[in-house]
């Protein structure tokens, strides 16, 4: 039982950084909150150009909307802005079904791995979160992502909302870990710092795990978010 309650610690702390992330590529900003901690926005300086919304008769499935030319323009935009070249698409359920409807989409969509392609341990773990990988094309990968979460409120929300769109290229970074604030870590920054005690009247085990983690992207102008519906 302790072993379980330690390992759901751990899924839980993943769970949160990958909402990290999502914020990350959406916005090219996080916020951060905790237990006698002031919430502070943390933007890393994304150029204001990555993030936008397509309005009116631009939006993907309109007449004339060429899903596929706006990818190109928005990687020339990311490799203008950073240097890197987008390779990864990824799109929420809503946004890929217009998408793959697209004529030149279901022409050209090939979703099918080369041999040599296998997928590594990061792609695996986006399987088993809420991802997939939907086909490559014009030099993209395309994935199709539907994880969610529970907000504060307990109602669950979709870590990308309806309609997005996710470009990156190769952002580079780290996983940052702020120091545990307890004398038995020592105060180090550590990835997770686990613990365990008992207390007598009545007799009750405590079991508790503490993580201070940060995203931080070095190229944060290697990412791109549109809402394309």
């Amino acid at each position: 039982i302790l072993a379980d309650n330690l390992m759901n610690h751990v899924k839980l702390i993943r769970r949160r950084k990958e909402w990290m992330a999502s914020s990350i590529l959406r916005t090219g900003a996080v916020t951060i909150s905790g237990e006698l901690y002031q919430t502070v926005s943390v933007s890393f300086g994304r150029d204001a150009a990555l993030t936008f919304a397509l309005t009116g008769g631009n939006r993907w499935g309109q007449a004339g909307i060429k899903p596929l030319d706006l990818l190109q323009d928005w990687a020339d935009l990311i490799n203008e802005k950073s240097g890197a070249e987008a390779v990864d698409v990824v799109m929420d359920v809503a946004a890929w079904k217009v998408f793959r409807s697209d004529a030149d989409v279901k022409d050209r969509l090939n979703v099918q791995r080369r041999l040599a392609e296998r997928p590594s341990m990061a792609q695996d773990a986006v399987f088993r979160i809420g991802g997939n990988f939907a086909g490559a094309i014009d030099g993209f990968n395309i994935w199709v992502y539907s994880g969610r979460y529970k907000d504060d409120a307990g109602a669950l929300q979709k870590l990308l909302p309806s309609g997005t769109v996710i470009m990156v290229g190769e952002m580079l970074g780290v996983q940052a870990y702020g120091a545990i604030l307890d004398e038995a870590a020592g105060f180090q920054a550590l990835p997770y710092f686990s613990k365990s005690w008992i207390e007598n009247d009545p007799p009750r085990r405590f079991v508790m795990t503490q993580s201070a983690p940060l995203l931080v992207p070095y190229r944060p102008n290697a990412s791109l978010s549109a809402t394309v519906l």
